[in-house]
């Protein structure tokens, strides 16, 4: 199964600079955002709590990387963005 992710970190003026971490987050099925959503590292925001970014920016959340899943060696081979599901480290 692969898993599409995306990055996303808190609005400004939401908590301080210093804890807007970027956070990795699932894409979910479809188009459609949901309400909720949840990082890697356990924690849940608000859809309109978050900055979507197209890439990781500013300082990842370490928890985050820890427990994003990793390539298969297939796909890393083949340049492929997508992951397979429950191969993290």
């Amino acid at each position: 199964m692969t898993v599409r992710l995306f990055f996303g970190r808190q609005l400004p003026g939401t908590v301080g600079e210093s804890r807007r971490v970027v956070h990795v987050l699932k894409a979910p099925p479809g188009d459609e955002i949901p309400k909720q959503l949840a990082a890697f590292c356990g924690a849940v925001f608000g859809r309109d709590e978050l900055e979507l970014l197209g890439e990781i920016r500013g300082m990842p959340c370490e928890q985050c990387l820890r427990e994003t899943p990793t390539p298969t060696p297939e796909l890393s081979e083949g340049g492929s963005p997508e992951l397979e599901e429950g191969t993290s480290p």
